[in-house]
């Protein structure tokens, strides 16, 4: 399990995540929540020490990161980061990038390897795109392409920003019920999501990040009783309870006359 103890990081000088105490069970969605700026996508970057820690520490199984070197870390923890260049690489190659932290020197494939990669374009849907550049995909048929290679670095943690981002309604159902059928085998899932109804939906957990620090974290149901999205977000944000179950429905906040 990922721990993150009293955290702080930032970029140039700038502290961005302030404090945070958190973890991300195994079997778990947990979604991080919070206005632009409030420190979500560094908090994910920190937790893989992609950038360090100004105070506090991130532990893996107990292990402090900084004890670790960056091929321990990948083979525990992977990452499906919001911003990628434009990959002109045929789909299947890009899958086997996610067997990189298996490999020695040179970098050698082995047919365990490929059958891996194999198997994770199969679950993703990616397999009839093995061939084709990833630049030339859809933006739907790209994102099951990365999801492949994220499921070919076997981690116990999987880490995703904005995955939704750009998808059409279809295929953001379809990833949420990917990631959550990865917390069902018994992995931790955190994802970064801005929206609210989707997140309520499907995370086991919510982390709700402002101005840096951790405003909240637990379970839909009681960040919705809080009250706390609306604060944060300056929103009404409604629940409606009906046969095919719990909905929820943002809306701007009533003007006061």
């Amino acid at each position: 399990m990922i721990e993150l103890k009293n955290l702080s990081a930032g970029y140039g000088g700038k502290t961005v995540v302030k404090d945070v105490s958190l973890c991300f069970p195994a079997g778990q969605v947990t979604v991080l929540l919070g206005p632009n700026g409030s420190g979500k996508s560094t908090l994910l970057k920190a937790s893989l020490g992609l950038i360090p820690a100004g105070k506090g520490q991130v532990f893996y199984d107990g292990i402090p990161i900084e004890r670790m070197n960056r091929r321990q870390v990948a083979k525990a923890a992977a990452l499906l980061a919001q911003n990628r260049p434009e990959a002109e690489i045929e789909a299947e190659r890009l899958v086997l990038h996610g067997r990189f932290p298996y490999l020695s020197y040179p970098r050698q494939y082995t047919e365990t390897d490929r059958q891996i990669a194999k198997q994770a374009m199969e679950r993703t849907g990616a397999s009839a795109y093995a061939g084709q550049l990833v630049s030339r995909l859809s933006g739907g048929q790209k994102q099951s392409v990365y999801l492949a290679m994220l499921l070919a670095q076997q981690t116990q943690t999987v880490f995703l920003d904005e995955p939704t981002a750009f998808l059409d309604i279809r295929h953001q159902l379809e990833l949420m019920g990917w990631v959550k059928q990865l917390a069902g085998e018994g992995r931790a899932a955190a994802m970064v999501l801005h929206d609210l109804p989707l997140a309520m939906e499907y995370a086991d957990r919510i982390a709700l990040m402002e101005a840096g620090r951790l405003a909240f974290l637990g379970t839909p149901e009681a960040l919705y009783e809080s009250g706390k999205l609306e604060s944060v977000f300056g929103i009404r944000f409604t629940r409606f309870v009906g046969e095919a179950g719990v909905h929820y429905v943002c809306s701007p906040k009533e003007e006061t006359q």
